[in-house]
């Protein structure tokens, strides 16, 4: 008994030197007891709820990397994440750099021109393969390794016989 009366000794010293508790009113102990631990139990819980969040993240991280990396060299998909990991990171404090937001920029219209570029690509092979070759001095285009069309005769040609 003597253990257990030393104990609440113990107690009691702890919670005098808090000036919002009765220590003589033992209702009034055992009450800031209850709701001390009680605080203490959802410090606990909120802890292992915000550990289980962040071992949840990086694992999905862990998995988004390694999915999204596969088919780049092992330097190229380091270099790639920790750019992203250091825009997020300027992001999450609110910096944006020039740089980081042209390229996000770029990115939201990378379809659209994509597209354009497919499409000029294609007009000017069908205007190439349409349009007649121009007359020309015998030089190859630029850009091409086929010889220069053959130049009909002109007039003049044709009169000197």
């Amino acid at each position: 008994m003597g253990q257990r009366d030393n104990r609440a000794d113990m107690m009691r010293l702890l919670l005098a030197e808090r000036p919002d508790i009765d220590v003589t009113d033992e209702n009034a102990v055992f009450g800031q007891i209850i709701d001390d631990y009680a605080d203490y139990a959802r410090l606990l819980e909120d802890e292992r709820g915000r550990r289980e969040q962040t071992a949840l993240r990086e694992q999905k991280a862990a998995q988004s990397r390694a999915s999204l990396a596969s088919g780049q060299s092992p330097e190229l998909a380091e270099a790639a994440f920790k750019w992203l990991d250091d825009v997020a990171a300027a992001v999450g404090e609110g910096n944006y750099s020039e740089r980081a937001f042209g390229m996000a920029v770029k990115a939201m219209n990378y379809d659209r021109d994509v597209k354009e570029a497919e499409l000029r690509g294609r007009n000017a092979r069908i205007r190439a393969s349409v349009m007649p070759a121009d007359r020309t001095d015998g030089v190859p285009r630029l850009g091409t390794s086929a010889p220069a069309p053959a130049t009909p005769p002109s007039i003049f040609d044709i009169a000197r016989g």
